[in-house]
C-alpha cells in the first residue's frame, strides 16, 4: 500500500518521463519533515519514499543520483544529502500503478457526473411534469383559456 506522497512521486515521475513534466522538487511534497529547518532531514524522508518505490519495482534509478554524507538518519535509515531527481525513472510496474490509479479516479469522476446529471434531470422532469399538470388543471377549471 502506498501513501499519498509515494503516489504523488510516482505520478510526478510518470509526468516527467512521458509528458515532459517538470523535474521533481522537494518543496512540491507535503513531507512530514516539511517544517524541519534541517534540509538534510527532508532529503532523508524523500529518499526513504523513493527507496521503497524502487524496492517494490515501481521506480528505477542508479545510486549515483544520491549524494550522501554524514551520519545515517535513524528514522529514515539513510544519509542522503540530495537527490538528482531527473535520474528517477518509472518502471513498468509503476506505470501500471499510475494508469490504474488514473482510471479509478476517472471512473469516480464519471460516476459522480452521472449521478449529478441524473439528479438534475430527475428534478427538471418532475418540475416540468408538475408545471404541465398545473396548466392542464388550470385550463380544465377555466382559470386559463
Amino acid at each position: 500500500m502506498l501513501n499519498d506522497i509515494e503516489k504523488q512521486i510516482l505520478n510526478d515521475v510518470f509526468e516527467m518521463q512521458f509528458n515532459h513534466g517538470p523535474i521533481l522538487k522537494l518543496n512540491d511534497y507535503d513531507l512530514l519533515e516539511k517544517s524541519n529547518p534541517d534540509h538534510k532531514v527532508k532529503w532523508n524522508e524523500f529518499t526513504s519514499y523513493i527507496l521503497k518505490l524502487r524496492s517494490m519495482g515501481y521506480l528505477k534509478f542508479d545510486d549515483n543520483i544520491l549524494t550522501t554524507g554524514g551520519r545515517q538518519n535513524q528514522k529514515y535509515r539513510n544519509n542522503v544529502l540530495n537527490v538528482r531527481t531527473e535520474g528517477l525513472e518509472i518502471d513498468k510496474e509503476g506505470i501500471a500503478f499510475v494508469v490504474k490509479e488514473r482510471e479509478t479516479l476517472k471512473d469516480k469522476v464519471v460516476e459522480g457526473l452521472r449521478n449529478t446529471g441524473r439528479s438534475f434531470f430527475t428534478q427538471l422532469r418532475d418540475g416540468l411534469i408538475g408545471f404541465v399538470v398545473g396548466l392542464i388543471v388550470a385550463w380544465l377549471t377555466g382559470l386559463i383559456s
